[in-house]
């Protein structure tokens, strides 16, 4: 398994998305099928699940503003988003766009649509690079 999937199989898994599109023009695309795990007691997609959708795609496409073959670590700085309709079960899409960026930081949206493109929920955020991946580094003296 690559180190590229490793970093994402425990909420990937979990939840269920799935990768549609990571683009080197610095887009991502992700997909999920709504079901009765994801919904909160009002049987629509609990906030925390469209919250990850959005985090997911601007964050695979925070990743490729810096290298385009992801190999660096990003993290969330801020994130606000916008619940415009409710996520009801069936498959959604979650996009994710770049709007500007520096050395170490970019702002990147991301919109999550229903099969019919009503737009269900918008993010903007903040993203910043730490460096290269490290995940599942051998420990050593020095780590402490």
């Amino acid at each position: 398994m690559s180190e590229d999937a490793m970093a994402e199989v425990n909420a990937k898994t979990t939840i269920g998305y799935e990768i549609e599109r990571s683009n080197p023009d610095g887009d991502a695309i992700i997909s999920l099928q709504v079901d009765e795990r994801h919904l909160n007691g009002h049987g629509i997609a609990h906030g925390g699940i469209v919250a990850t959708l959005l985090d997911t795609a601007a964050g695979r496409t925070a990743a490729t503003f810096f290298d385009q073959d992801r190999k660096i670590s990003i993290v969330t700085v801020s994130m606000n988003i916008s619940y415009l309709a409710p996520c009801t079960p069936g498959r959604v899409i979650c996009t994710g766009h770049v709007l500007g960026g520096g050395k170490t930081s970019v702002v990147c949206e991301a919109e999550l649509r229903d099969e019919t493109k009503k737009l269900l929920a918008k993010a903007v955020g903040v993203f910043r690079s730490i460096g290269a991946k490290k995940w599942n580094k051998p420990a050593t003296k020095d780590d402490g």
